[in-house]
């Protein structure tokens, strides 16, 4: 199979569990904004921020290692029996040795939410590790249908307990542990892990071979929390828990581009790895870069052409003021998948020191300035920061890469008319005129389709193909 239909079918079968995962996630958000106030919903993102910061430091990225390891050790038993069992058991001895050092600073934190966020940190921390472990044995079909089993969970557990039960903040927080748990049960019955984990298999060098490539990893994930979650911690702080749940709205629906894109990072980050010895792994990237520029940058556009029908309807009018942030919101995601697919390079040569390098430089930039401006922008500050961080990890990597890889071609004439594009599109966005609104979608679906029928065009080939196949 070729390196494109290859992408093309993971990227397939990765995106069907976490398109059914987010688009109920979004359905429901009529539901959480009518029964959380603004403050409850800005209570849970804090909640879900915080456990972000924490699972990489908790996990020590070992779930990114395993993966690596796994695709580099694929046509071996032995040596993935070696990587599965070491790493499972520091899995657990990491948790055990968290799960000390919170009973011990608990007393010191006031929160009655605090077991529950301590219970969702260790599930997701183990749910995690066992998904990548999946994509790392190449079973993506039982990666798809996991993320479906914990979609399908969280919102049972959340609408009965926040329905049903009247709960609050707890029913959105006991809804991520069943998710967490019932997806970490299927994936384990489903792959047998327990068949792959042997005591007499666990060793140092196997872990000091993760650790080598995971460690580095965890600057880089801090530095990721820092652009997309810091923010909704500076402005709770600064501006109040009512305006962190604004922010958490504005982002929700540019999130979409986020999300759909790490499915196909996933995808490309495994066919990159496996074929960046080629001759050809120039060419092939470029190619894919540009497709990823422009097919993402519509996908942008076609949000914020169709929001002023969509908002009113999906949201609460409690959070109208979260629509104002949308085009700084969908711009900030679109420079995150450019600069994030640059980073797939360093993945695959194993350079994950460098990702930690140019992330943290990036992140320095996002919280400064973020903290540089709140004062005077408010809540504005979180996405504008956003933006000023990722034009400059963006521009650290083009140059980077150039230097030591390979030449990273940008279409010039593709990026200047996605920019005219978007300008447009932002500046239309904030009409009130139904007729404006209404004219703006057909445009933008029109310029969307005649700007990327050449890409419609070979995915609908690569499609038919991995169908008859």
């Amino acid at each position: 199979m070729s390196k494109s239909k290859e992408l093309a079918k993971n990227t397939a079968i990765l995106f069907i569990g976490t398109f059914f995962t987010k688009i109920i996630s979004y359905l429901l958000l009529p539901l959480y904004t009518a029964y959380l106030s603004t403050a409850e919903y800005g209570t849970v993102e804090l909640f879900t921020t915080i456990v972000s910061l924490l699972l990489p430091i908790v996990g020590l990225q070992v779930d990114a290692g395993v993966f690596r390891f796994l695709i580099k050790y694929r046509d071996n038993e032995d040596n993935k029996e070696k990587i599965i069992s070491t790493t499972f058991a520091f899995i657990l001895c990491s948790i055990c040795i968290y799960f000390i050092v919170f009973i011990l600073v608990s007393f010191f934190i006031n929160n009655q939410y605090k077991w529950l966020v301590l219970l969702n940190l260790i599930f997701a921390t183990i749910s995690s590790y066992i998904q990548q472990v999946s994509r790392g044995l190449g079973k993506n079909n039982d990666y798809s249908i996991s993320s479906i089993v914990v979609a399908i969970a969280r919102v049972i557990v959340t609408v009965v307990l926040l329905v049903g039960v009247h709960l609050k903040v707890d029913a959105m927080l006991y809804g991520g542990c069943a998710a967490y748990l019932a997806g970490i049960i299927y994936l384990i019955i489903r792959l047998r892990l327990f068949d792959y984990i042997k005591t007499n298999q666990i060793n140092k060098e196997s872990l000091k071979e993760v650790l080598s490539y995971s460690l580095p990893m965890i600057p880089n994930a801090l530095s990721w929390w820092i652009f997309s979650s810091s923010d909704r911690i500076i402005i709770s702080r600064f501006v109040g828990l009512d305006a962190t749940g604004i922010l958490s709205i504005g982002y929700k629906f540019s999130n979409i581009i986020v999300v759909i894109y790490s499915v196909f990072n996933m995808s490309l980050s495994e066919s990159i790895a496996l074929h960046i010895d080629d001759e050809d792994i120039s060419d092939y990237f470029n190619k894919t870069y540009n497709f990823v520029s422009n097919i993402f940058t519509s996908v942008g556009i076609g949000l914020l052409a169709f929001m002023p029908i969509a908002f009113p309807i999906l949201i609460n009018a409690n959070f109208n003021e979260a629509y104002n942030l949308m085009p700084f919101t969908v711009l900030s995601a679109v420079l995150q998948v450019f600069a994030a697919t640059l980073g797939v390079i360093y993945v695959a040569k194993n350079n994950t020191k460098n990702i930690a390098v140019t992330s943290i430089i990036a992140a320095i930039v996002n919280i400064t300035t973020d903290l540089l401006l709140v004062k005077y922008i408010g809540v504005y500050a979180a996405p504008v920061s956003t933006i000023i961080s990722y034009i400059v990890l963006l521009g650290y990597r083009y140059i980077d890469a150039n230097k030591k890889y390979f030449e990273v071609r940008f279409d010039s004439n593709t990026l200047l008319n996605i920019a005219s594009l978007v300008s447009v599109i932002s500046i239309l966005y904030f009409s009130v005129n139904p007729v404006i609104q209404i004219t703006n979608m057909v445009i933008a679906f029109i310029l969307v389709i005649l700007f990327n029928v050449k890409y419609f065009k070979y995915i609908k080939k690569l499609i038919n193909k991995v169908i008859k196949r």
